[in-house]
């Protein structure tokens, strides 16, 4: 009879393949087993779906979990910011001023800020689009004194930062020192190149864009944001292979 141990190895062994629905029917057979208290498979799963940016199916389970448990701050944030990314702002700002004290918690208002500049500005309020970009930088700020190593507390503050030409200079090193810490967290060196394409250092976003088709090598988003970057340089067969699914980036 298999055990949660060999479902959990199935559900982590077709996440790597690429397959989610079957990874999450894999890790629903788990979460029959798991230890009804502490949740380890439902933490699991929630955290890849969250990870995958699928914020509509980490939903459910993060509720779960904080239903099991509302004095986990780190669930209950966690549930605030997925609720964030689905636009579902009403619902989680109660989360947010329940744990207004954590780090995180600055992070995740900060950027419901940014959500409310967007929209301001989109509507053609600049006066009200400005208040909230700055209440946005002043919780960043807050945030990055009292987690000096965090990524993503760099991120959202270089995003805001780069709204402003007098501030993309401190963007692009808040950027540039978040993946130096984080390797790994690709919407920063996304913006780095953004932010080197914008400012016409050609070469240095053909540098980090490398990077992210070598991270990410199956994802087409990515090879197609490098393509015509390559093709702006001259490099047309460089540029050409990305395009094709499977290929390989030209050093």
């Amino acid at each position: 009879e298999a055990t949660i141990e060999d479902h959990q190895t199935l559900a982590r062994y077709r996440v790597v393949t690429g397959n989610i629905d079957g990874a999450v029917a894999a890790y629903d057979a788990a979460r029959a087993m798991e230890d009804p208290k502490e949740r380890p498979v439902t933490r699991e799963v929630a955290d890849l779906l969250f990870a995958r940016n699928l914020p509509d199916r980490a939903l459910p389970f993060y509720r779960e979990l904080f239903e099991g448990n509302q004095e986990d701050a780190v669930v209950g944030l966690r549930l605030a910011e997925t609720l964030l990314r689905l636009g579902q702002q009403a619902e989680a700002q109660p989360l947010l001023d329940r744990f207004e004290q954590r780090n995180e918690s600055r992070l995740l208002q900060a950027m419901t800020q940014r959500a409310e500049a967007e929209t301001a500005r989109r509507e053609g309020r600049a006066e009200d689009a400005e208040k909230h970009r700055q209440e946005a930088i002043t919780l960043l700020e807050e945030a990055l004194a009292a987690d000096a190593n965090n990524g993503q507390v760099r991120l959202q503050l270089a995003l805001t930062l780069m709204q402003d030409e007098a501030t993309a200079g401190r963007a692009r090193e808040l950027l540039s020192e978040a993946v130096r810490l984080n390797p790994q967290l690709a919407d920063a060196r996304a913006a780095l190149a953004d932010l080197h394409l914008r400012e016409g250092r050609t070469n240095d976003a053909v540098r980090e864009l490398r990077v992210l088709v070598e991270q990410q090598p199956g994802n087409a988003q990515v090879r197609g944001r490098l393509a015509p970057v390559l093709m702006q340089t001259g490099d047309a067969s460089g540029a050409e292979p990305l395009l094709r699914p499977g290929a390989e980036p030209h050093s």
